[in-house]
């Protein structure tokens, strides 16, 4: 496996958790008075896309694994360290999807409270974050999104952090601080689909 075919792997993946970072970010900017139960059926939509976003990027890791496996039995294949990489991350990717989709499902069924949404929310985001940053170090000199993902991996663990700050000011405090620090974390990871897309353009 060389490195512009995993990255071409990886291209629609990561535009596809841009867009719900993005899509979410713009939607709680311009909603002006989001009552709690709005929120939380908004954030549980947010963590199930971005679940849905994040087993896409495990599946392309598996595959540029699995491809990765086949290249190593020619001892000629010089990149064949490219498929261990990515083979870890894909895991990540999956545990990061469960973790998501739960977390989503949980926003739906428990009392929406300010307390609840603060709970969850902090948890999934301060999870995504962490891995994020993670995946972002596996990956260094392997994908040209490392850096990318590990800033947006840090935004992510930042919003976790004012979330639980700023939950007592209300429901749209808390679709403030998470909408910020998603729309920031999908302009680098657009940055890093276009990354993505340049190194993959080896690959045709």
């Amino acid at each position: 496996m060389n490195f512009s075919l995993a990255a071409h792997r990886f291209v629609a993946p990561t535009l596809a958790l841009s867009l719900v970072f993005v899509v979410y970010g713009l939607i709680t900017v311009f909603w002006q008075r989001p009552t709690l139960d709005f929120a939380a059926v908004l954030m549980s939509i947010y963590f199930l896309c971005m679940g849905g976003a994040s087993f896409l990027n495990s599946r392309a890791a598996s595959t540029v694994a699995y491809e990765g496996d086949s290249r190593r039995a020619d001892a000629s294949l010089q990149d064949a360290p490219v498929g261990v990489n990515i083979g870890s991350v894909g895991q990540l990717w999956r545990s990061l999807a469960m973790i998501q989709l739960a977390g989503g499902v949980l926003l739906l069924v428990v009392p929406h409270t300010e307390l609840w949404m603060t709970l969850i929310g902090s948890i999934i985001l301060g999870l995504t974050g962490v891995a994020l940053l993670l995946m972002g170090l596996r990956v260094k000199n392997v994908l040209p999104t490392d850096k990318d993902w590990r800033i947006a991996g840090f935004v992510t663990v930042m919003s976790a952090l004012g979330l639980t700050v700023l939950s007592d000011l209300g429901a749209k405090a808390m679709l403030g601080v998470t909408a910020g620090g998603a729309l920031i974390a999908g302009i680098f990871m657009v940055i890093g689909a276009i990354s993505l897309r340049g190194q993959s353009k080896n690959h045709r």
